[in-house]
């Protein structure tokens, strides 16, 4: 068995895991992805408030995760749920530094890094979809599961071949 086979063999188990664990354990508990959303609310709200745009939040509790409205003046208005927080994201970014080889320093660093960029983006991503709404609502649901997936994706595909260029011999 080659060791690339090995990898990605272990990456696909793993991921699938920890898909399976979020679905049956994280989700029904609520607790890490009402901090995801939340976090990522707030942080799109003051990303906005920042340049000034009339924003506001609107959190309603619900078990097991609160839902978070975020409204752009009363134009507009997104629904940040535990499929939006990027948690399966962070996962699959940080398992496959993880698994590569080489210091474990610099996989911890990068993986910080890279999670702090993915959700950087996650935070671009809600706004556009808030202006996108406000600009033509046809276009949010073709932008919310294609156009920024594909975004976000290759953003993550960039960052793992970054790091297999410039960190992992083998490559």
């Amino acid at each position: 068995m080659s060791a690339a086979f090995r990898f990605f063999a272990l990456l696909i188990s793993i991921y699938l895991f920890m898909y399976f664990f979020h679905q049956w354990y994280i989700l029904p508990d609520g607790r890490m992805d009402n901090f995801l959303n939340h976090v990522l609310s707030v942080t799109s709200l003051q990303t906005l408030q920042l340049f000034g745009i009339e924003s506001f939040l609107k959190i309603v509790p619900y078990e097991p995760v609160a839902n978070h409205y975020l409204y752009l003046g009363n134009k507009a208005v997104v629904f940040i749920g535990s499929a939006c927080n990027g948690f399966l994201l962070y996962v699959l970014f940080a398992c496959f530094i993880l698994l590569s080889s080489g210091n474990w320093w610099r996989k911890l660093l990068f993986v910080s890094a890279g999670i702090i960029g993915i959700f950087a983006l996650n935070v671009l991503r809600v706004i556009a979809l808030l202006y996108t709404l406000t600009i033509d609502p046809k276009l949010f649901e073709i932008n919310h599961h294609y156009v920024f997936s594909f975004i976000v994706y290759g953003f993550i595909f960039l960052l793992w071949q970054y790091w297999l260029k410039k960190y992992t011999p083998a490559f």
